[in-house]
């Protein structure tokens, strides 16, 4: 997993998060009570019906993260070997844009919105990564090409040396 649901409560925030993953047909839920869903709090206080829609809304943030942590798996797969040991902060941020952007539901055409744009970026960056135009930095467990190899050579047995030359 790239990213989790407590992670991106902390990126965005709960009230953000809350929005977009509560189901279209129900009052939003409160940022209080999916915070605690999320963080595995207790809701004994709450209304249940409250905490069902946070769970369901939690339900859909996993769902997300499952696909996005697809995605990124389809992009990096042939550079790395997968699961990854632990996961580099470049590929957290950008797993978390692209969870953002999958919750969100409609966007304007102009394409310009913070969201959009980066989700675009974060797409943009796992097809260099792919390609081998970047790196995933300094935990990058796949050496950059070009980087760390000896460089050998060999020639042909020299032809005049000194001993062949000395009567000359």
């Amino acid at each position: 997993m790239y990213v989790t649901p407590a992670t991106l409560m902390q990126r965005f925030g709960a009230l953000e998060l809350a929005q977009v993953a509560t189901l279209e047909n129900r009052p939003v839920v409160s940022p209080e009570v999916f915070s605690r869903v999320v963080l595995g709090e207790s809701t004994a206080g709450d209304d249940p019906t409250e905490v069902a829609d946070a769970n369901d809304a939690l339900a859909r943030v996993q769902r997300a993260i499952t696909d996005t942590d697809e995605l990124i798996d389809s992009y990096i797969a042939n550079r790395y070997p997968l699961p990854l040991a632990s996961v580099p902060g470049i590929l957290e941020t950008y797993a978390g844009d692209i969870v953002r952007y999958r919750l969100h539901k409609d966007f304007a055409e102009s394409g310009q919105h913070p969201v959009q744009v980066r989700y675009r970026d974060a797409l943009r960056f796992l097809g260099l990564l792919a390609e081998g135009k970047v790196t995933l930095g300094a935990s990058d467990p796949v050496s950059p090409s070009g980087g760390g190899e000896r460089v050998q050579y060999a020639a042909p047995t020299a032809v005049f040396s000194r001993e062949a030359l000395a009567d000359y």
